[in-house]
């Protein structure tokens, strides 16, 4: 499973992580929807990671941010594990509650170019 510094991150372009997302959408877009179904009776955060839909999507690598940022954005849920694993960053203040951590994630992802 890819893991990606923020250097790393920074040196791929906005516009060419973003094209490359696209490419994975479709499929990005099963899987999260696969992830959301069959976790929704679940309650414990380390089990919903551990779902084997979630640990594919980590898997896409950094292509899969935009993806995985936007959906945040839209429909949120737990994906900080996801991001930070995919990111080598976490932009989350300590002892920051769902919500916060969420308005983190997606104010880096707008410094960053990542999502609007």
């Amino acid at each position: 499973m890819p893991q990606f510094t923020a250097q790393q991150v920074k040196h791929v372009s906005p516009v060419a992580l973003r094209l490359k997302a696209d490419q994975l959408r479709a499929q990005f877009s099963v899987l999260a929807e696969q992830w959301r179904r069959d976790t929704v009776p679940l309650s414990r955060t380390s089990q919903k990671i551990a779902h084997l839909a979630y640990q594919e999507i980590i898997g896409m690598g950094e292509s899969a941010v935009p993806l995985l940022l936007e959906e945040l954005r839209d429909r949120p849920s737990h994906w900080f594990v996801a991001l930070k694993t995919m990111t080598g960053v976490n932009p989350v203040p300590a002892g920051a509650n769902p919500a916060l951590a969420r308005e983190a994630w997606l104010e880096w992802g707008r410094r960053e170019g990542l999502v609007d």
